[in-house]
This record gives C-alpha cells, sequence and structure tokens, in this order.
C-alpha cells in the first residue's frame, strides 16, 4: 500500500488568498483526505520538497505539524500491517482520529447512521437519530472503552428515571445502540462488543384487536354509508388491514399492479432494505369489494388515497366509538385482528408467519394467545372425569 502524499493546491485558494496543505492516502480506489491546519499562499509552499519554505515565519513549526500527521498515518499503516489486520477508508479515519484509549462513538454511530441510508428505510433511520439524540443527551462524547456493562446500566436508568422510557421503549434503545457497536466489530474498530446481550429485557405487551363480533360491527357500518367521505375512505383502509394483515405503510404504497389474479404481491415497505422478502396475500371477496369501492375505474396507480396518519388515527378512533367499540384503536390494530381472526379459524401458524412477512416464526407466536384460548374451551370435556 503507498503511503502518505502531502500536497498543496495553489488555485484552490480561499478568500485570503491561502490554501491549507492536505496529507493525502490512496487505498481501496479511494483517497482518503486528512487536514493539517496549515493554512499558506502559493508562494509560500515548495513543491519540490513538499515543506513550508525556510524563509516563512514560523515554518518550522508548521512543517513539524505536517511531519506528525505524516508520522501518524505511517504509524497506523505499520499497525494494522503487523496484525494482519484489512485497513478500510473509514478505519483508517476513524484510527486517526482516536486517542490511544478509544474513538468517539457518538461521532462512529452518526456517521453510520448516514452510510446507511438506502439498507434501512428512513423511517429507521429517524428513529435511529431519535436514539442517538438520547444518547447524546446523556454524554455528548463516548469513548469506546468507556461503552461497559456498568456504562449501559446508568444509561437504562437515566431513560427510566430522567427520560419517563417505558420498559419495551428502553429495550429498543439498547438494542440499537448494540447494533451500531457490532458494526464497529465488524469493521474491526473494536475488538469485540462488550455487552454479549441486551441489558434490558422485553415485556410482553397487549396487543389490542377487535373479536369477530366488533369487526362485523365495523363492516356492517361501513356497509350502511352513513359516515362522512373522509370517515367511511378511513373506515375502508382499515377495513383493508383487517382482511390483509398489511401494515398501513403498506396499504399506501400498494398499487394495482402488485395485484396478480386474486393474489396481493407485496415486499413489506418496513423490511424491504433487511429482508427484501416477497409475501403473497389470497385476497378475499371482502378486500376486492374495498379495493373497488376505492376507485372502480382504476387499473394502475396506488390502489389507496391515503390521507395524512394523525387524522387517520383520529377519525379511526370516532368510527370505533359509534360502532360502541371501547378499546383503543389504533391503525395496527388492523394487522392485529386480521392475525388473530386467522389463526383462530385456522390454526395454522406456519400460513400466518408467511403472509404477515415474519422472518422467525417467535414473532407469529405472539398470537398464539388465540390457540391457547380454544384449546382451554375444547380440553372442557375432560372435566366430566
Amino acid at each position: 500500500m503507498p503511503g502518505p502524499v502531502v500536497r498543496f493546491n495553489p488555485k484552490d485558494l480561499t478568500k485570503e488568498g491561502t490554501s491549507q496543505v492536505f496529507v493525502f492516502v490512496y487505498m481501496q480506489r479511494k483517497r482518503v483526505t486528512f487536514q493539517t491546519g496549515v493554512y499558506l499562499t502559493p508562494n509560500q509552499w515548495d513543491s519540490d520538497k513538499c515543506l513550508v519554505k525556510k524563509t516563512v515565519k514560523g515554518s518550522d513549526k508548521s512543517n513539524l505539524i505536517i511531519r506528525d500527521v505524516v508520522a501518524k498515518i505511517n504509524d497506523i499503516l505499520v499497525k494494522f500491517q503487523l496484525k494482519n489486520t484489512l485497513l478500510t477508508p473509514e478505519a483508517l479515519k476513524l484510527e486517526y482520529s482516536k486517542p490511544s484509549y478509544g474513538f468517539d462513538f457518538i461521532d462512529f454511530m452518526e456517521r453510520a447512521i448516514k452510510e446507511r441510508k438506502g439498507e434501512i428505510t428512513d423511517s429507521t433511520i429517524r428513529q435511529h437519530n431519535g436514539i442517538l439524540a438520547k444518547l447524546k443527551a446523556y454524554q455528548s462524547r463516548i469513548i469506546t472503552d468507556e461503552l461497559t456493562e456498568e456504562f449501559f446500566v446508568n444509561y437504562n436508568r437515566y431513560l427510566k428515571t430522567t427520560l419517563k422510557n417505558d420498559l419495551n421503549t428502553r429495550h429498543g434503545n439498547m438494542k440499537t445502540i448494540r447494533s451500531y457497536i457490532n458494526i464497529a466489530v465488524r469493521k474491526g474498530m473494536i475488538e469485540k462488543n462488550p455487552i454479549t446481550k441486551n441489558p434490558v429485557k422485553r415485556s410482553s405487551t397487549d396487543r389490542v384487536f377487535l373479536t369477530e363480533e366488533e369487526l362485523m360491527r365495523m363492516i356492517e357500518l361501513y356497509r350502511k354509508k352513513t359516515l362522512s367521505e373522509s370517515r367511511q375512505r378511513v373506515l375502508r383502509h382499515f377495513l383493508f388491514g383487517c382482511m390483509t394483515g398489511l401494515r398501513i405503510s403498506d396499504i399506501r404504497r400498494v398499487s394495482m399492479d402488485n395485484i396478480v389474479g386474486d393474489i396481493l404481491v407485496v415486499v413489506p415497505y418496513k423490511t424491504k432494505n433487511v429482508t427484501g422478502k416477497t409475501i403473497k396475500i389470497p385476497l378475499s371477496a371482502m378486500a376486492k369489494q374495498l379495493i373497488e369501492d376505492e376507485s372502480p375505474f382504476r387499473v394502475n396507480g396506488t390502489i389507496f388515497n391515503c390521507i395524512a396518519e394523525q387524522n387517520m388515527r383520529e377519525y379511526i378512533k370516532l368510527v370505533a366509538k359509534e360502532c360502541d367499540i371501547t378499546k383503543e384503536i389504533s391503525f395496527h390494530c388492523a394487522r392485529h385482528t386480521f392475525a388473530t381472526v386467522f389463526l383462530r379459524n385456522t390454526h395454522n401458524l406456519a400460513a400466518l408467519q408467511k403472509i404477515l412477512g415474519h422472518a422467525n416464526i417467535r414473532e407469529t407466536m405472539v398470537y398464539a394467545h388465540t390457540l391457547t384460548e380454544d384449546v382451554e374451551k375444547e380440553m372442557k370435556f375432560m372435566d366430566k372425569f
């Protein structure tokens, strides 16, 4: 690997007529740039010796700074060569910027999130930036050697007592932070993740779903067509979620092109950059009717014209009240309703896993309460003994 190269560009001048001396390293077809902080006018630079001319005031100090930058880069190159470890451009930059006992994890996580754009969805990036903001508020600079189990015990306490985050929110925060530590491990910047398991256990949440009787009440209200146009539309979209198990993010995006015969073929938006897995959902008569009601003459483009999510949340709660449903209804309740009704009628966990697009059967098992309740009822016959 070629060593560092010192460069001064006399054409790239600031308003003051000076330009900075840079040090470059070329590796893996990329140019890694390092600033020296030394600014000169074109006539102060000796291009043959790649040094500041001795006649310039403070040249000794400026040349020492440049040599130190070059020496530090060379030390890193030798260090990785001796360890027989692959040195990437990013690893070189981080190794250069960190003190001998570690580097700033806050800075690393900030840049790693930006690099993942396109790999994960925009909503996930916003979520990760929110988690980073909390971590940064707790401690603005975190050297990697500080990332110990004790650190995360204290940070969990901060999330709980100061920010009043519930158990699952704290679990999600820790899970995300650990994932970025693992990225640093894979890049060879940290030898191993200091926390092998999430220090915060996740609690089982009560998933709100409609019973079949409550779902029928909503369908009957929809068929009466007594609601305002906006509420009728929101109810239509909610019922489509109940009929297919789609998240609202997919209902917003699903198009006529996704319909193949009587099958809805979708790559879920939430996991498209993670698994890219395609799910196939047979359309029931009710699901097809809802599509027809939305736009009977539409042959292309998105199927549903959804309003703002905040209004959707408000309207579906009002619709639920009209149906005498007192549960705290959200749009995700439609997905839970589909899963519960499907499982209660089919007892087929494997099929439900495929329709919901779960990568792991454990995700689908949260709906097993449906099977448990039915089995308890069916086992009543044993009481005669």
